[in-house]
């Protein structure tokens, strides 16, 4: 029999039965493939562009010859196209990255995401100089403003730039980082960042060595004290609000600009509202929390296939309800202290050496000043999925944490040679969190379409196990909570439900117009 016609997606193959199961909005997902083509065309022929690009912020003499890779060595992230382009000095072959934000993905953000996460560079490299990141050489914007560190710049241009600052420092006036604006001719419609690129000799991705590492005790504890000097040198100076860095036209850091966490760009790329305008920003906790609660609800009113039945969407409306109705952050830290993370520090984002020292951080792009409790054991310490409650896989994560915890502590005491049994400590609020259940509490925040398992599985049996093990007391608390959410949460229901039938309707027309893998036919011998 004929095998299912299958379209491609950013994540591989796909039927469309499977399709129509997907908690996703496949309507958007189906067509991102044909944007990526669309994308990579263009980068393709703005092949001298980037040859420019890379010369102006290197300051380098034209005849160098430029070298941009295969397509088959260009990386394609969630966020980003990553284009490795090679210069040879005199001295030998540098490569450099090019990263590309990806338009089709971000939508109204990619300046907002670029002006961020040069922000994060610099003060990472201003107040965190042991935490290992690569070189920024050069960042451009989609309207063609164009910044360089001015060490890069030519000579009289650089003398005066330092004038200039001397002026600004004896008038008292806010000071620029080190990049400056150095118009340049050469621009990419989806402005770019020009980085160090880690080469094999520095690093690997941890992706590919944590499921073997994390085997070895030493291996283990080395990337254990990597990580937890990593955390507490970002966290080391208390910020004054929840927000993230960005920077103005004039070079200058301020922290300013909403917290630009990706869930943020992500669904509002998906015409979903979040009402987080970009200059907002948060001096409490339950206030920043309560916003992030809205944009879940904003996602279940406005995504067309957000729920997938009448039970499915009383179940989100009743844990978003809970979710507003559970205290499980300390009140004591509810106006701080506020400290830099990155959001993003996934397996993919950090690199290794074969000690499993952390040599590179990667993808800074989503570093906020967050809320202390925040910070937590990353959930893929032992590579198992905990959000769905697996007993096992909770208990051999726990294991982990402990572990970690242990250096974590000797760490803190080490950097900050403080008394870690005080309540403010960070291992004393990372072991609260745990105690309380914020861990769980505050990891069901970070993606909408995660949250109903999270809290079913690990929030709601601390409160009410019954309402987790009894079928009939679950329904019954769906039904009951549910009408809590919003005045006429049964009219919500039965609007999503045809919200769900249109889209089935639709969606099998997106499927057709998708790009489509050839069937193979399958013979019987």
């Amino acid at each position: 029999m004929p095998e299912p016609t299958k379209a491609l997606t950013l994540r591989g193959e796909i039927t469309l039965e499977d399709a129509m199961e997907k908690e996703e909005n496949m309507l958007l997902r189906l067509q991102w493939p044909r944007d990526r083509v669309d994308f990579l065309n263009y980068i393709y022929r703005s092949r001298s562009q980037i040859k420019g690009i890379v010369f102006h912020h290197l300051g380098l003499p034209a005849h160098y010859k430029f070298a941009l890779y295969p397509l088959d060595d260009w990386l394609h992230g969630s966020f980003n196209f990553c284009i490795p382009v090679g210069v040879d000095y005199p001295s030998g072959r540098r490569r450099f990255m090019l990263r590309c934000p990806l338009p089709y993905k971000l939508g109204q953000a990619v300046e907002e995401k670029l002006r961020c996460e040069v922000a994060t560079f610099e003060y990472i490299r201003q107040h965190c100089p042991e935490v290992p990141i690569p070189y920024l050489w050069g960042v451009g914007l989609p309207d063609g403003e164009c910044f360089t560190p001015i060490k890069q710049l030519p000579l009289f241009r650089r003398w005066l730039e330092y004038l200039r600052r001397a002026c600004l420092w004896l008038l008292r006036r806010p000071l620029p980082c080190a990049f400056t604006r150095h118009p340049c001719p050469y621009t990419l419609k989806s402005g770019y960042l020009l980085m160090e690129y880690i080469e094999e000799s520095k690093g690997k991705m941890l992706a590919f060595t944590w499921s073997e590492a994390q085997k070895d005790e030493e291996l283990r504890r080395n990337f254990f004290k990597s990580l937890s000097r990593v955390l507490l040198s970002l966290g080391r100076a208390p910020l004054p609000r929840i927000a993230s860095f960005t920077m103005a036209n004039d070079g200058v850091l301020s922290l300013t600009n909403r917290p630009l966490t990706l869930r943020l760009p992500h669904l509002e790329n998906q015409g979903i509202p979040t009402d987080i305008p970009r200059d907002l920003m948060y001096v409490t906790v339950d206030s920043y929390l309560a916003d992030i609660l809205h944009i879940h609800d904003s996602r279940l009113r406005h995504q067309p296939n957000s729920v997938s039945s009448k039970y499915d969407a009383s179940g989100q409306m009743a844990v978003l309800t809970m979710m507003r109705a559970l205290q499980l952050t300390r009140r004591d830290l509810r106006h701080g202290p506020f400290v830099f993370q990155l959001t993003d520090l996934s397996t993919c984002n950090i690199f290794v050496d074969d000690k499993c020292n952390i040599t590179a951080l990667v993808d800074l792009e989503w570093g906020c000043s967050l809320p202390v409790e925040m910070v937590c054991p990353p959930y893929w310490l032992s590579s198992e999925c905990i959000s769905i409650g697996d007993a096992e896989d909770v208990e051999r994560f726990n294991t982990m944490r402990l572990e970690f915890m242990d250096v974590f502590e000797h760490e803190e005491q080490s950097m900050y040679k403080c008394d870690t049994s005080n309540a403010h400590s960070r291992t004393m609020i990372m072991k609260k969190a745990w105690e309380m259940g914020t861990f769980w509490y505050l990891n069901s925040l970070v993606d909408p379409n995660g949250t109903y398992t999270m809290f079913v599985n690990h929030v709601q049996p601390m409160f009410a196990s019954d309402h987790y093990t009894n079928d009939d007391l679950a329904i019954s608390f769906q039904q009951i909570v549910h009408k809590y959410w919003a005045m006429g949460a049964d009219d919500i229901i039965a609007a999503k439900v045809k919200d769900l039938e249109q889209y089935q309707q639709e969606l099998p027309t997106a499927f057709e117009n998708a790009i489509h893998i050839p069937p193979e036919e399958k013979t019987q011998s």
